[in-house]
C-alpha cells in the first residue's frame, strides 16, 4: 500500500479533530492576507496628502493580529490529542496482529528494535499529522498572496518567486539523502537499543566470563556510531533549513531593487511595497516548511516500512484498521477467562500431536499421551529432542500441523486462547520478569488476596529470600529482575504461576538454577496439593522419582512412557539419560 494511502486513511480514522484542526490554521493563515491588505491601506493613508481616514483600518489591523492568538490554546489542544490518536492506532494494531500469532513466532525483531521502532517511527508519523494540517493553511496564504500581487504587478511577483523556484528544485534532488540518512540514524538507534536489552539479558554471563570491559567498550562504539550518524542527519538538516530561512533576504532584496525604480515612477505606492516585502517573506516560509513537509513526507514512508516489519508479511493496511484507542474516558474492564463448572480439568488427551519447523528437520511427530488430575508428568530425553516444542505446540505457542487436545472429553479448538489461566498456566526455560517490585511481577492480573500471595510465594520457596531483602515483597528487581540471581528469578516466576490457582501447570526445566535443597522443598509443597496437576520437562532425578509418568522424547518421538522403574528396565533411551546426562542430576 503507498504511503499517501495510509496516510489518508490516517485522516479519515478521526475527521473531526483533523477538520477542526485544519480549521484553526485556515483562518490563522487568512490574518496575514487581511493583515497586509490593512497595512497598505494604512501606510497609504500615511503617505497621501489627503485628509487622514485611517483608523477603521489600524483598528481592523488589531483585531486581526488578535485572532490568531486567540487560536493558539484551540491548537494546542487539537495537536496532541491528533498526534496520541494516531500512535495509539498503530501500536494498538500492531499489538493486535502480534497477539493473534503463535508466541513464539510473533516478534521477528529484537526488544530493543521493536521497542525503538514503536517509539520513534509512530512518533514520526504522529508529528506528520500535525504538519499535514498546517499545509492547508499555508496553501490558502500561498493561493491568496500571489493572486493580490499579479494583480497589482507581475514582474515583482514573477522576480519574488525566482528563488522560491529555486528551493523547490533543490529540495526534490536532497529528498534522496534526507531518507538515506533517515535509514542510517533509524538502524544505529535500533543496533544500541538492541544491545541495552541483550546486556540486562545477559547480565549473569557477562559477570561470569568477566566480559564488563569488553561489552562496556562494544557499547561506546556503538554509541560512537549512533552519534556519528544522527550528528551527519541533523547537520543536514539544519543546512537545508537555514538554507532555506537565508533566501528570504535574498527575496526582500531582489524587491527593493525592482521596486525601486517602479516606486520612483509613481506607479506603486509605499504601502503597496510593504505588502510585497510582507507577502514575500511569509510566502518563502510557507515554501520552505513546504520543503520540510516534503522531507517529512519521504521520512513518514521509511517509518511505515519499518513499522511493517511487526506485520511478516501482513498487508501494511493492517497498521491503520478502525479500533477503539481508549485514550479518553474509562478503559474497558478486563475480563479473566472464567473456570466454567463443565470445565473443571479431570484429564486432557493429547493425540497425534506433530510440528516441524520451518526449513529445518526438527520438531514433534504423532505424539500421544494423557494427563490424569493430581498427577506430575515429566517429559524428559536427550537436547533437541523436542521437548520444549513439544509444550509450545501444547500450548499453542507455535502451530500445530497436526493433531488434536480435549479437555475433559471436548475439542480445544485453539489452545492460546483456552489453555491459559484458570485453565493452565506456563513457566517457560527463561522466564521474563518486568522491571518492577516483586509484589508487581507476582500480581499481573490481579485482585489476589494476600493469602493468595502468601500461599504462591510459600510454594515457590520464596520466604527465606524476602526476609533477606531490605525491602520484602516490595523489592524493585530492575530489567528483567537482573537484581535476582537465576534461581530467584525462576522461583518468582513459578510463585506468579502459583498465585493463578490453575487446573495444569506446565513448566520449562523450572529447578535447572536451583539447589538440591531448594529443588526438594519445591516440589514437596507442590505434591502437598493434591488437586494439582503437573506437565514439566526436566532430566533432574529428583523429579524423575517423583513423577507418576514419564514421556521419553527422542528425535521428536515419544518413544516410551511410565514410571521412572519401568522404564529403567525396558527403555535404553531412558536408561542412557539415567546413567548418562542425569547422572549427575
Amino acid at each position: 500500500m503507498k504511503t499517501w494511502h495510509l496516510t489518508w486513511s490516517l485522516f479519515r480514522f478521526r475527521p473531526q479533530v483533523y477538520l477542526s484542526l485544519i480549521a484553526c490554521w485556515l483562518i490563522t493563515f487568512a490574518m496575514p492576507l487581511l493583515a497586509g491588505e490593512l497595512l497598505r491601506i494604512f501606510f497609504d493613508n500615511v503617505a497621501s496628502t489627503a485628509p487622514l481616514r485611517w483608523e477603521s483600518a489600524l483598528l481592523l489591523w488589531l483585531l486581526v493580529s488578535l485572532v490568531s492568538p486567540a487560536l493558539r490554546p484551540l491548537i494546542f489542544f487539537l495537536e496532541p490529542l491528533m498526534d496520541q490518536e494516531a500512535i495509539a492506532l498503530l501500536t494498538k494494531n500492531i499489538l493486535l496482529h502480534l497477539f493473534t500469532l503463535p508466541a513464539t513466532q510473533a516478534l521477528s525483531l529484537s526488544s530493543g528494535d521493536a521497542v525503538s521502532r514503536l517509539r520513534d517511527d509512530t512518533r514520526e508519523i504522529g508529528v506528520f499529522m500535525i504538519w499535514s494540517a498546517v499545509f492547508f493553511g499555508r496553501i490558502l496564504f500561498i493561493c491568496g498572496a500571489l493572486v493580490i500581487m499579479l494583480r497589482i504587478n507581475v514582474l515583482i511577483t514573477l522576480v519574488s518567486l525566482l528563488p522560491i523556484t529555486g528551493i523547490i528544485l533543490l529540495n526534490s534532488v536532497l529528498m534522496t539523502h534526507v531518507q538515506r540518512y533517515r535509514h542510517a540514524s533509524r538502524a544505529t538507534t535500533s543496533e544500541v537499543t538492541t544491545c541495552i536489552g541483550n546486556i540486562f539479558q545477559s547480565a549473569q554471563a557477562i559477570k561470569v566470563a568477566t566480559a564488563e570491559t569488553a561489552i562496556i567498550a562494544h557499547f561506546r562504539r556503538l554509541n560512537a556510531q549512533r552519534r556519528h550518524v544522527a550528528l551527519r542527519e541533523r547537520v543536514f538538516w539544519e543546512i537545508m533549513q537555514s538554507f532555506m530561512s537565508n533566501m528570504l533576504n535574498l527575496v526582500t532584496g531582489l524587491i527593493i531593487l525592482v521596486s525601486a525604480q517602479v516606486i520612483a515612477s509613481g506607479t506603486l505606492s509605499v504601502g503597496t511595497f510593504l505588502l510585497f516585502v510582507v507577502y514575500a517573506q511569509l510566502l518563502m516560509a510557507c515554501f520552505s516548511t513546504f520543503g520540510m513537509l516534503i522531507a517529512r513526507y519521504r521520512q513518514l514512508g521509511v517509518s511505515f516500512e519499518r513499522l511493517g516489519a511487526f506485520l511478516q508479511g501482513a498487508p501494511l493496511s493492517s497498521l491503520i484498521a478502525p479500533v477503539q484507542t481508549h485514550l479518553h474516558g474509562a478503559l474497558p474492564e478486563i475480563k479473566p477467562v472464567a473456570r466454567m463448572a463443565e470445565q473443571s480439568f479431570r484429564q486432557l488427551d493429547v493425540e497425534d500431536l506433530s510440528y516441524q519447523y520451518p526449513h529445518a528437520q526438527r520438531g514433534i511427530t504423532d505424539v500421544s499421551f494423557r494427563l490424569r488430575r493430581g498427577t506430575l508428568t515429566v517429559i524428559t530425553g536427550g537436547i533437541g529432542s523436542g521437548k520444549t516444542t513439544l509444550l509450545r505446540v501444547l500450548l499453542g505457542l507455535l502451530p500445530r500441523q497436526e493433531g488434536i487436545v480435549r479437555w475433559n472429553g471436548t475439542l480445544i479448538e485453539d489452545l492460546a486462547a483456552f489453555l491459559v489461566p484458570p485453565h493452565s498456566t506456563y513457566t517457560p526455560q527463561q522466564p521474563r520478569l518486568f522491571s518492577g517490585s516483586i509484589r508487581e511481577n507476582l500480581l499481573l492480573v490481579p485482585p489476589y488476596s494476600e493469602e493468595e500471595v502468601e500461599q504462591a510465594i510459600y510454594h515457590a520457596v520464596l520466604t527465606p529470600d524476602l526476609l533477606a531483602m531490605h525491602e520484602g515483597i516490595e523489592t524493585v528487581i530492575g530489567p528483567r529482575g537482573v537484581r535476582l540471581s537465576g534461581g530467584q528469578v525462576q522461583r518468582v516466576a513459578a510463585a506468579r504461576m502459583f498465585a493463578h490457582n490453575a487446573d495444569l501447570l506446565l513448566f520449562d526445566d523450572l529447578s535447572s538454577a536451583l539447589d538440591v535443597e531448594t529443588e526438594q522443598t519445591l516440589w514437596q509443597r507442590l505434591a502437598e496439593r493434591r488437586d494439582v496437576t503437573c506437565l514439566a520437562v526436566s532430566q533432574r532425578r529428583i523429579l524423575l522419582q517423583r513423577a507418576d509418568t514419564i514421556l521419553v522424547l527422542k528425535d521428536g518421538t515419544l518413544i516410551a512412557q511410565g514410571t521412572y522403574t519401568d522404564l529403567l528396565a525396558t527403555c535404553p533411551e531412558f536408561q542412557r539419560l539415567w546413567h548418562g546426562e542425569a547422572s549427575s542430576l
